[in-house]
């Protein structure tokens, strides 16, 4: 899978992302954490072996969590589409079919609906959750035909 963040960066709370490889600095600040500026190809929902990974989200100490999803299109989009994020529990046994690529085992889900033609920016209504595992991978994918980029936000609170 593919990784476009850099430097992992920190949430109160205990919340905080991190990227494959390399150790999240819980102290690195407060506020909102962000998976900023992931170039996601064309993919289907389904398509696991073809999803792009931006991470890990851990939520332990939060009660829930409050995700939103925005991008900009990088040409027209062909089709009608789709593009979102999708947690996956980061624990046994989800993390082993999620890399075995056998099963996509969806925590949760949030998408934004791309019109036919559009060649702008979108964005998805937020998702609010209750946290029900310490970590998450956090992976997107784009059903739109055209090439986007997309920023991730997450809020937890206790």
């Amino acid at each position: 899978m593919r990784s476009s963040i850099g430097a992992a960066v920190a949430l109160g709370f205990s919340l905080f992302v991190s990227t494959p490889g390399r150790a999240a600095d819980p102290n690195a600040g407060f506020g909102l954490v962000r998976f900023d500026g992931v170039s996601v190809g064309a993919a289907e929902r389904g398509d696991i072996s073809r999803l792009t990974e931006a991470g890990i989200l851990a939520t332990e100490g939060s009660r829930s969590v409050v995700l939103n999803l925005v991008g900009e299109l990088k040409g027209k989009a062909e089709r009608d589409g789709e593009v979102g994020v999708i947690l996956v529990p980061d624990t046994p046994p989800f993390e082993a079919w999620f890399r075995s690529r056998r099963w996509l085992p969806v925590s949760q889900e949030l998408v934004a609906k791309v019109s036919a033609g559009d060649s702008s920016y979108f964005m998805a209504k937020h998702l609010r959750f209750d946290v029900g595992f310490n970590k998450y991978h956090v992976v997107l994918f784009n059903t739109t035909g055209s090439a986007v980029v997309v920023s991730v936000f997450a809020y937890g609170s206790r």
